[in-house]
């Protein structure tokens, strides 16, 4: 085995005494890695952090589940249908499909589940993901106890009505909250010695607080594949990385500060990349003046070194951004690109009427990273003459001052809900979505309108390519952003491994294919 660094020592000496004192040797039937913090809640309706929602998708069956690539495929229904008009959607269910405690999964769960996400009375902070269904808003709202869009014609007949077309609605059926479970008499989800019960792929079997999740295979294993999946608590990057070189861990998330060395080290070659459904920008808030010129915010992307930062900020592990849609989810970037021309952005700046710059303030929530990014930034700005101050504020002050529009700039991600184009475009640039609801620059177009509307319709297939990729270069030249970069990240999977695929979206992965080959080492 290859040197520790310095840096990972100290968690290194206290894992040694550790597996020193337990004298517990590994499983061959176990796969391990890691998490970085403890669940809020296994409760589908109330699972709004990521170890929550990839719990409770290992846990609990539901009508889709993710492939790796973002690809929602059937899970509980064996098939189904869509009607004519796009806003019926009828799904027959697998007949075997049971919970663990033996009883049989019908169409009445999944309509139970599906009601008591949208419950006025216990507001889950995801029953967002079911307010398309026809009647959804009156029936979370309080104001009607029918809910005509959700109905069950038979045990294995679920039938889904929407109040209007949305083309990524199978996406938002594969997300943790729409899982189905078997209930107590309060509705909650049921458990047997202080654990779920679920009826997904995996059988939750212990939790120890804080420390470990042992979960075993609910289905019968080939050759090779794990019977036990074991997600370990270590919410300090490098104590994984230590855990990882001393092989408690099969599979590492690789922290930013040490890429470079992962991918140019003895491991360079079970190094696995993925570029994530996220973008990371600086928003400009256009409604405030000089922002609210199209040619002010072109010449702030001109201004920005954006591949220099890729190479230092982010070591490598980013795509650059060309508009807000991710490459995998979109066609071929822009015609025009805003690289590195600060020349250009002069002149654009003198056009606009600010041949000797102007004053700005660029908000961020504390983050030192983030820092770091923004003075490299102001750096960049301050050659074409814009003085950028950077104001620093906890996440609450933040997050106020940006969705009230008092902030003139402000660096953000947005991580994906579902896989699609969709949830790039309308949440963040629709005028209806302006403040909190994701349009925090307060872009405002009503052509921009009109396509995002016939987005959220247009089936699958070429018409609705070419509609995504007309709006992620319209919204691209137009500049509401200082585009940035889509982040890459790094698992090392242990040699000796395979079957395992970095997924696109958190809860995208069941480690149900990953198996082990005894003919090769893991050294």
């Amino acid at each position: 085995m290859r040197a520790i660094r310095p840096a990972a020592w100290p968690a290194l000496l206290a894992l040694v005494l550790s597996a020193a004192c337990s004298g517990q040797a590994p499983e061959d039937g176990t796969f391990r890695t890691c998490v970085s913090e403890e669940p809020q809640s296994l409760d589908p309706a109330f699972a709004v952090d990521q170890t929550s929602g990839t719990l409770v998708s290992l846990i609990y069956p539901g009508l889709f589940r993710f492939d790796p690539d973002g690809t929602p495929r059937p899970d509980l229904a064996k098939r189904w249908e869509l009607s004519a008009d796009g806003t019926k959607y009828t799904f027959h269910l697998h007949a075997d499909r049971r919970f663990e405690d033996g009883r049989p999964i019908r169409a009445a769960d999944v309509v139970r589940c599906c009601r008591r996400l949208l419950d006025p009375d216990h507001p889950s902070p995801r029953r967002w993901v079911l307010e398309r269904l026809a009647g959804a808003v009156e029936f979370r709202d309080g104001r009607s106890d029918a809910l005509p869009g959700l109905a069950a014609p038979d045990d294995s007949t679920v039938v889904l009505r929407l109040a209007s077309p949305f083309s990524p609605f199978p996406g938002l059926l594969a997300m943790p909250a729409t899982r189905i479970y078997p209930a107590c008499e309060d509705g909650t989800p049921a458990r047997a010695g202080g654990l779920p019960v679920g009826g997904g792929p995996w059988r939750l079997a212990e939790w120890r607080p804080g420390d470990r999740f042992r979960l075993d295979r609910r289905a019968p294993a080939a050759p090779g594949e794990f019977t036990h999946l074991e997600l370990r608590v270590i919410p300090q990057p490098f104590t994984a990385v230590a855990e990882f070189e001393v092989g408690n861990l099969d599979l590492l998330r690789v922290p930013l500060a040490e890429v470079g060395h992962w991918l140019d080290g003895e491991w360079s070659d079970r190094v696995l990349r993925r570029e994530e459904l996220v973008v990371s920008y600086i928003g400009l808030n256009v409604r405030r003046p000089p922002l609210d010129d199209h040619r002010v915010r072109q010449a702030l992307n001109y201004a920005v070194d954006v591949e220099a930062l890729i190479r230092t900020v982010r070591a490598r592990a980013a795509r650059r951004a060309h508009g807000p849609v991710p490459p995998s989810l979109r066609g071929p970037d822009p015609d025009e690109s805003f690289r590195y021309r600060p020349e250009r952005a002069r002149a654009l700046l003198a056009e606009a009427g600010y041949a000797d710059g102007f004053e700005i303030e660029i908000w961020q929530k504390e983050n030192p990273e983030v820092s770091r990014l923004l003075e490299a930034v102001q750096a960049y700005l301050a050659e074409v003459g814009v003085r950028a101050r950077i104001v620093v504020r906890d996440w609450g002050a933040f997050k106020d001052a940006v969705n009230r529009g008092s902030a003139d700039a402000f660096f953000l991600d947005w991580l994906a809900d579902y896989p699609d184009a969709e949830n790039f475009l309308v949440p963040l640039f629709h005028s209806a979505n302006q403040g909190g609801g994701g349009n925090r620059v307060g872009y405002a177009d009503a052509y921009t309108d009109l396509l995002l509307d016939e987005l959220q319709g247009t089936p699958p297939g070429p018409a609705r390519r070419v509609l995504v990729d007309q709006l992620n270069a319209m919204i691209y030249r137009e500049a509401p952003w200082i585009w940035l970069w889509h982040p890459v990240s790094l698992q090392v999977l242990r040699r000796g491994l395979s079957g395992y695929e970095p997924p696109v979206i958190f809860n995208g992965q069941d480690y149900l294919r990953v198996r082990r080959d005894a003919a090769i080492p893991d050294a």
